[in-house]
């Protein structure tokens, strides 16, 4: 199939496809990362609140500087080898911070495509 061809087979469907840039590809892959981090912020910061301690009081904890705690809040970049700590301190569960489930209920299952016809 030629150039010519193909771009009339996409000038002629009711909704032409436009494919992603790789950069755009790119940049709409980095903002769902960021918001899955900045959610994971939210739960640390959810659990803490939990126990009514301050960002202080959980870096002290950690053993790590206040303000490397609140970054790990803020943006919600937890280093993993932590988590287990943090979820003994706090009493949350490993689920909970990294998905958003608290204990008991089931993660939600991603949505099956619609079938192509």
């Amino acid at each position: 199939m030629s150039m010519r061809q193909s771009m009339d087979i996409m000038s002629s469907s009711s909704s032409p496809i436009v494919p992603l840039s790789s950069r755009a590809r790119r940049q709409t892959v980095g903002r769902m990362e960021l918001n899955r981090a900045k959610a994971i912020g939210k739960r640390l910061q959810e659990a803490r609140k939990w126990r009514e301690w301050s960002q202080q009081t959980m870096a002290y904890k950690l053993g790590v500087e206040t303000q490397r705690y609140a970054k790990w809040e803020q943006r919600g970049n937890f280093p993993l080898d932590r988590l287990e700590e943090f979820c003994d301190l706090t009493g949350a569960s490993v689920q909970f911070i990294i998905l958003g489930v608290h204990p008991g209920e089931q993660p939600p299952r991603p949505e099956a495509p619609a079938p192509v016809q």
